[in-house]
């Protein structure tokens, strides 16, 4: 005799009742409204892009000739990252020939 197969969990239920049990604003948005997984993950994206903006950033330098790394910071956004990235790299446009890998990277909580 065979086991009767137990029906997988309703996604759609399961995803809607664990976001409307969760008590940060995106959550709520999500849950008013937005019907498409798509829709939701838009939502997500969005919200981590927005949430990354307002972080400290720090800009991570490369000498292309040494492989030697630096770090600079924090700064209090990255627009005021990127603005100290272009002077330094100004600066030093003589200097070093070779160049560098200039990245502006947020700082993330530690979890």
């Amino acid at each position: 005799m065979g086991r009767a197969k137990k029906s997988p969990p309703d996604f759609e239920m399961w995803q809607s009742s664990r976001v409307c049990n969760s008590s940060d604003g995106l959550s709520q948005a999500l849950s008013g409204g937005l019907t498409s997984v798509s829709d939701r993950v838009d939502a997500v994206v969005a919200a981590d892009g927005a949430r990354r903006l307002s972080m400290p950033h720090v800009v991570h330098l490369v000498d292309r000739a040494t492989g030697l790394a630096s770090a600079f910071g924090p700064f209090g956004d990255p627009l005021a990252a990127s603005m100290f990235a272009d002077l330094f790299v100004s600066d030093l446009v003589d200097v070093v020939p070779a160049g560098f890998v200039v990245t502006v990277v947020p700082l993330e909580p530690p979890e």
